[in-house]
């Protein structure tokens, strides 16, 4: 069911603006030439298939569930990505590492990869992205 919210033209501007922007970066472009696989695609990932995971002191009987926001294939590589719409913070880019590692693995699984898809977040007011390589992630501007 759609409701109508109330938005001040100052949000409206602020969300045009932003948009604007991030509709001429580099990540925008390589997501536009990529094939998109799949966006807000829902999973559940019972976390006995995340052997990570345990790095997180789950137990084994917990589900996790949630929305990839975009998985494509660009240059021969599966990528899962998720929009940030904060302010990229560094200090608080090791918060992110459930998150991937829950993500990568329900793609990995869904797709039945025979790898971890790479992982990117994408800060799109400030234009950063965090690209997770071998577990480190890498931020490039």
């Amino acid at each position: 069911e759609a409701k109508l919210i109330n938005v001040d033209i100052k949000t409206i501007e602020r969300a045009d603006s932003i948009l604007r922007k991030y509709s001429k970066s580099s990540i925008y472009y390589e997501i536009k030439v990529s094939t998109i696989i799949g966006r807000e695609i829902p999973f559940v990932l019972p976390i006995s298939e995340s052997e990570e995971a345990k790095k997180f002191n789950m137990s084994t009987d917990t589900v996790v569930n949630g929305f990839v926001d975009i998985v494509y294939k660009s240059r021969d590589k599966i990528i899962v990505a998720d929009y940030k719409t904060c302010i990229f913070n560094k200090s608080k880019i090791d918060s992110y590492n459930p998150q991937i590692i829950f993500y990568k693995t329900a793609i990995r699984s869904a797709l039945n990869l025979s790898y971890d898809p790479e992982f990117k977040l994408i800060f799109i007011e400030d234009e950063k992205v965090i690209e997770n390589l071998w577990g480190v992630p890498f931020l490039f501007i």
